[in-house]
């Protein structure tokens, strides 16, 4: 696994990036990659990367688990091109891991169905794509959320200002991630952070939640107060219900989905405090509304990657915060999946006066509540 202090050519390519990787760089708009380290680069940039060393290594079969997530438009098409043109040349065979059928490539000949544990007959891809009645069995139509309680605020909890940016400079040695950035986000209001891969989002969102040192090193006011006048960060991370893929990928230890889902009382990593008896409640019922009641008491490192999704999301919202921040939300979740979850969202944001923040590169993803875009990057 990459260190995040290790140079790129010396993690993911110990004996150097040769010919066919440099090529792939240039392809991919990621020159100067092999001087940089792991931990200046978006999720985006490293998930082409590892694509890259998978390429590398010259496979006769290639195993690709959801290859296009986290890659913004520009770079889907790109790696969907490179590996229509190995299919084509014979080189290399893939099999691609897709929850989404609009996301199979054009040059995909043949799918194999997977139901509820049940591999199905393969068939052609043209003959799947007319198929509606076995898409339909495959990605079911969404299914009641329940009643959607609005978010719990504090008596005196008043403040105009959830965020406002002021010339918002990051860097990580000579790397500039944002270059004077201004923005300011209004109480109640719903954007959408766009951009694409590598244009400072994610670094936006840290500063915003307190996870940033950078914050106080330039001039953000985060709910009517400076940072670094003396508020505390867990009066900051309180407010907030925040997803993205770090957070995800930080819950290691084998606890069960309930436990992980109570930790978003608590802001924390893990559980550290049993809970009440309402707090217990309240996780049970976000873990029904998202679907994934049944997996309350399963061990949370052993469910697959989107079921793990469905109880961060579960864990996101289980504290009923005024404030949504949510990076890219839907990584892993089938095409079902993605409208339930889009389905709560917009009823949460939009009937209550919630403050949204959510950033996507996918169009279709964005809730419909959303009226306002600030884009970063080219």
């Amino acid at each position: 696994m990459p260190t995040g202090g290790q140079p790129l050519a010396g993690s993911l390519f110990p004996d150097g990036p040769d010919d066919i990787a440099l090529n792939l760089f240039d392809r991919f708009s990621l020159q100067g990659a092999p001087d940089k380290h792991i931990v200046s680069l978006s999720s985006g940039e490293l998930r082409k990367l590892l694509v890259i060393r998978a390429l590398c290594a010259s496979p006769e079969i290639l195993v690709i688990d959801n290859p296009f997530v986290g890659l913004d438009k520009e770079s889907r098409g790109e790696l969907s091109d490179m590996l229509g043109e190995l299919a084509r040349g014979g080189k290399v065979q893939f099999i691609l891991l897709i929850p989404d059928p609009g996301e199979i490539p054009g040059w995909v000949d043949m799918v194999l169905p997977v139901r509820r544990m049940e591999v199905l007959p393969p068939l052609p891809a043209a003959g799947f794509r007319d198929d509606h009645r076995l898409r339909d069995e495959l990605f079911p139509p969404v299914g009641e959320t329940g009643n959607i309680p609005g978010p719990l605020i504090p008596a005196g909890d008043d403040y105009r200002t959830v965020a406002l940016l002021d010339g918002v400079t990051v860097k990580y040695g000579d790397k500039t991630v944002l270059d004077g950035v201004d923005w300011e986000v209004l109480r109640g209001e719903k954007w959408a952070l766009l951009g694409p891969n590598g244009s400072g989002k994610s670094t936006l969102l840290s500063l915003l939640y307190g996870d940033n040192p950078q914050a106080y090193a330039n001039r953000i006011t985060l709910f009517d107060r400076r940072c670094g006048t003396g508020e505390s960060i867990w009066d900051i991370k309180r407010r907030i219900g925040f997803l993205n893929s770090d957070i995800h990928s930080f819950y290691l230890k084998d606890i069960t989905a309930i436990e992980v889902v109570l930790s978003g009382f608590y802001d924390t990593v893990g559980l550290y405090s049993a809970g009440t008896d309402g707090h217990l409640a309240a996780a049970r019922e976000w873990l029904d509304a998202f679907g994934a009641g049944h997996l309350t008491d399963r061990k949370f490192v052993r469910l697959s990657f989107g079921e793990q999704r469905l109880v961060m999301l579960a864990r996101t919202f289980v504290k009923r915060p005024p404030v949504l921040i949510l990076d890219e939300p839907m990584h892993g979740l089938d095409a079902g999946m993605r409208e339930r979850a889009k389905k709560i969202i917009e009823e949460y944001s939009g009937k209550y006066a919630v403050t949204l923040i959510y950033v996507t590169h996918y169009r279709g993803e964005i809730p419909r509540v959303v009226d306002k875009v600030k884009r970063l990057g080219r």
